[in-house]
């Protein structure tokens, strides 16, 4: 009957300039079962009233300045020309005295696809009081948030949301969802201390589009509830999610665990609200029902090769009484839990151990030691290492293990001179042994130690040596970072061209043995060289292949998107991007430093780019102390130095001159690097009293001959 009604309305409208109420437009949006008693058509055209189905349409005529038509709204199917959507939830709003229900109004709001922004816009053109309520409406259904709306000039006399009572509660008690007083009983005496007041929290709107608590919402009738309510409308919600837990938990418990522990982004596990997630952690009592299930779950995902699979595991563990089964199995796949970057689960579950009394294998505990030293917590880690040391009957290669990965710790804590005599320690205890895979890695180590204090011609003769015992070998990890590491000796040795190759080289490895992180990392070391030399859109199409395949990896997904913004600056195009990174990285747990202080970098840069000279300033100063602190190479801090330079420079600053010479002296054992010449041709020619003597014509043909390109000068 409602299909016959809709079809006869479309003939009726068809090729009309018609608009409807806004009655007449929820049902044919298809949220109304029942089309209204009396069907009212606004039109510009004098037209006779009539009948359809037993319902009554009445042809209301108003000139042709009604609001422009919109475009078609689909209804099983059938085509039909309305007023926008928008402006019928204006219609409502408009007269609060004559509208539906508040159970209805509340369906509609949740459930419409209206535009948020035009919703707002329409209702300030048509009243105060309609202005009020469509910002509340908005707010309340999730459709934007306290932040984003700026707060009306509304006059002194209250506006009611609701004329027959005053409802404090909205989804509040356990759901913790206010708005501010303004948009009930607007006192103008506090306004922005109310302004700001969370209104609906991210993870809580995401809720409100699930579609399982919609179904439950509307069935138990608490769209709406006042405080009387309150106690009713928690147990129902309590009793909501426990049975939502079973339900998801029973019927696939991969992708809500992966949501659980945070460790995806896959738009299907996005299905499941962060909100529910949170609920679920502060009540981890798993069901007896799926107890059984999550333990075969977890034990499979722990053996598997699916990366967010085995976090989540490891996470879930403990908390299910499989403490004793994940540390035995984190023994053996060490090497690739650190290479993936987990951190947090690998401490929480060690921990747990502890409280157990469950003995770590040594494996877990140089795992424990590295993770503690990657994130600059050198005491925690040395703790570890010492642990180690003390387990019985340590076998030769556990003992190589303990000599290696004491230098990797001693070279992360800047202790470069004694790392290289522990790696000297271990190289001899491995080619004694003649593990030829081993020394290789030593070699490679001892490299790494000496491209962090400028040695370049050492680092490189290091790699060479572990490229000659891996040449023989098909292609393999251990030959991909190795050419990961030719090119950066390279590039910071000013040879951009050599180091592309390398790096390009790297990447078709990574690509060929299957590992996406490295490939991921590869791919960033070449987008920084394109960038480099002036190649700007090369650049940004290689960051656009990263970005694809970054997403489960922190780091170098974090990394992509600073340089992507940096790189859509310097092609005018900063709309084209936004990489949010307004938090404090050196805060986030599963980072290195070396990955928050090149994020910090890029937008350093991009506020230079952008004239923000103050910011840029006070944020290199910053980001030189961090680069100290966490013992970053001397050449890259020197990089920030000279760009701090420039900005205080830019500000007129008496400070600039002196933090130049700073920055030249931290570059001078690299004199011919393209760097160093730029730095050194930008002080003759700001200060040509304090820099005398600097051949600029000379250095900026050997600029010119390295393809170095700076974007900033």
């Amino acid at each position: 009957m409602n299909m016959a009604v809709a079809e006869k309305l479309t003939q009726i409208l068809d090729g009309s300039n018609d608009y409807l109420s806004f009655e007449t437009a929820i049902f044919l949006h298809g949220l109304a079962p029942e089309p209204p008693h009396i069907i009212r058509i606004v039109t510009n055209s004098r037209r006779r009233d009539r009948d359809i189905e037993n319902h009554r349409i009445e042809f209301v005529y108003h000139k042709s300045d009604r609001p422009a038509r919109t475009t078609a709204l689909q209804y099983n199917g059938i085509s039909l020309r309305t007023a926008t959507i928008c402006q019928a939830l204006v219609d409502v709003l408009a007269d609060m005295h004559l509208q539906p229900s508040r159970q209805i109004t509340a369906t509609w709001f949740w459930s419409l696809p209206f535009n948020a922004s035009e919703l707002v816009k329409l209702a300030e053109e048509t009243s105060v009081a309609a202005h009020k309520r469509a910002l509340f409406w908005s707010l309340w259904s999730g459709r934007t948030g306290v932040q984003q709306v700026v707060p009306p000039k509304i006059s002194r006399t209250p506006v009611y949301i609701f004329p027959d009572e005053k409802t404090d509660q909205l989804w509040e008690g356990l759901l913790q969802v206010f708005y501010p007083a303004w948009l009930h009983d607007f006192d103008p005496g506090d306004y922005d201390s109310v302004f700001f007041e969370e209104v609906s929290d991210p993870n809580w709107r995401e809720m409100r589009k699930y579609r399982p608590f919609i179904d439950f919402m509307r069935a138990e009738k608490l769209l709406l509830f006042n405080g009387d309510q309150r106690k009713q409308a928690k147990e129902k919600l309590q009793r909501f999610l426990n049975n939502e837990l079973e339900r998801q938990l029973n019927s696939d418990p991969g992708p809500c665990l992966k949501r659980f522990f945070n460790v995806s982004q896959s738009d299907a596990e996005k299905a499941i609200p962060e909100y529910f997630l949170l609920w679920l952690r502060q009540n981890a009592d798993f069901p007896a029902s799926v107890a059984a299930i999550l333990k075969n779950w977890c034990l499979h995902a722990l053996a598997g090769d699916n990366e967010k699979n085995l976090n989540a595991a490891l996470h879930l563990a403990p908390m299910i009484g499989l403490t004793r089964e994940a540390t035995e199995i984190l023994a053996v796949i060490t090497p690739k839990v650190f290479a993936l970057g987990f951190s947090n689960c690998v401490i929480d579950l060690c921990s747990k151990a502890e409280e157990e009394r469950i003995p770590l294998p040594f494996q877990v505990r140089i795992l424990l030691a590295r993770i503690h030293a990657r994130n600059s917590r050198f005491d925690a880690s040395e703790k570890e290492l010492q642990a180690a040391r003390k387990i019985p009957d340590l076998s030769e290669k556990e003992l190589l293990d303990l000599e290696f990965s004491s230098g990797v710790i001693l070279r992360q804590a800047g202790k470069i001179d004694e790392a290289i005599g522990r790696f000297r320690q271990a190289l001899d205890k491995a080619m004694a042994t003649e593990q030829t895979a081993r020394v290789a890695a030593i070699e490679r180590a001892i490299g790494n130690a000496y491209l962090v204090t400028g040695n370049l011609e050492s680092a490189r003769i290091a790699y060479l040596n572990a490229f000659r015992l891996c040449r023989g070998s098909a292609v393999s990890q251990q030959t991909a970072n190795l050419r990961t590491n030719l090119g950066l000796v390279e590039f910071k040795s000013g040879n951009l061209a050599k180091a592309d190759r390398f790096f390009q080289q790297a990447a078709e490895d990574q690509r060929a043995i299957g590992n996406l992180q490295g490939q991921c990392v590869s791919l960033l070391t070449l987008a920084k060289t394109r960038l480099a030399t002036g190649k700007i859109s090369a650049a940004r199409n290689l960051l656009t292949r990263v970005e694809k395949m970054s997403r489960d990896f922190q780091a170098a997904d974090l990394e992509c998107r600073a340089i992507m913004a940096l790189c859509n600056d310097l092609l005018g195009r900063p709309e084209n991007y936004n990489p949010g990174h307004d938090k404090d990285f050196s805060e986030t747990g599963n980072l290195s430093a070396a990955s928050v202080y090149l994020i910090r970098y890029f937008n350093a840069i991009r506020l230079l780019f952008r004239c923000r000279f103050v910011d840029a300033a006070q944020e290199l100063e910053l980001l030189e102390e961090f680069g100290r602190q966490h013992q970053m190479p001397a050449d890259e801090i020197a990089f920030v130095i000279f760009y701090r330079a420039l900005a205080l420079y830019m500000q007129n600053s008496n400070a600039a001159c002196q933090t130049l010479k700073k920055s030249l002296q931290a570059l001078e054992q690299k004199p011919e690097h393209p760097f160093n010449l730029l730095c050194m041709i930008f002080a003759a020619g700001a200060f040509p009293v304090q820099f005398r003597g600097i051949d600029v014509e000379t250095g900026c043909k050997k600029i010119v001959q390295t393809g170095y390109f700076e974007p900033l000068l």
